[in-house]
């Protein structure tokens, strides 16, 4: 799917921010797609000093917030899960200035790095390559079909770059598992298997995916 540009990210910062603050229901949310599975996401969030002079915080201490959020099978925007541990972010009288248009090149400078993400490695005299990009050929394997995550989805949650409580061993065990499928996928090839052996590009993927970043 086609990215938004930042002058359609900053329209839907100016129509979300008029319809939050003129909203009725206290869980009104909006949200834009950025990739497949992110979203831009404008949200009434709690926390927030009642006493702070600013018209995205309410007497409630609920803040206007805008987060990117790993767009999930939920209807419900408040259950998905927020990229980055810095979370949500308070909208202010400043982000207006220029009709948002600075804040919305910011946040899309800064989710790149979800919108495109990537891993490359160097296949021993062959070639670089994304593995994240390379996922989308494997998926459909008979052990992936199916699978709750994909493997970008996977590289964010490990990485802590999305909240979801899943355990560390269990996220390195799909991790190895999806190694070892694109292992196979680029072993195809002659060249590869000249190159390096099953086991040792396996380890090259995974040992790739969990580096820290």
């Amino acid at each position: 799917m086609r990215t938004p540009t930042s002058k359609e990210i900053a329209a839907f910062l100016v129509d979300a921010t008029q319809g939050m603050l003129e909203r009725i229901e206290d869980d009104c949310t909006y949200h834009l797609w950025l990739a497949e599975k992110v979203s831009l996401v404008v949200a009434w969030t709690p926390g927030y000093d009642s006493n702070e002079k600013s018209k995205f915080i309410d007497k409630n201490g609920y803040g206007v917030e805008w987060s990117c959020r790993l767009s999930d099978s939920s209807y419900f925007v408040c259950d998905w899960d927020y990229l980055d541990e810095g979370a949500g972010s308070l909208i202010c009288e400043s982000d207006e200035v220029d009709e948002f248009v600075s804040l919305a090149e910011n946040i899309l400078k800064w989710s790149q790095q979800y919108i495109n993400p990537q891993v490359i490695i160097t296949i021993p005299e062959c070639y670089d390559t994304n593995v994240l990009g390379d996922a989308y050929w494997v998926q459909y394997d008979d052990e992936l079909k199916g699978a709750k995550r994909d493997l970008t989805e996977l590289w964010w949650y490990y990485h802590g770059w999305s909240w979801g409580g899943t355990d560390k061993k269990e996220l390195e065990d799909e991790i190895r598992l999806w190694a070892d499928h694109l292992a196979d996928y680029y072993g195809i090839s002659e060249h590869v298997q000249e190159a390096i052996t099953f086991p040792d590009l396996s380890d090259l993927i995974y040992n790739a995916l969990i580096k820290r970043v």
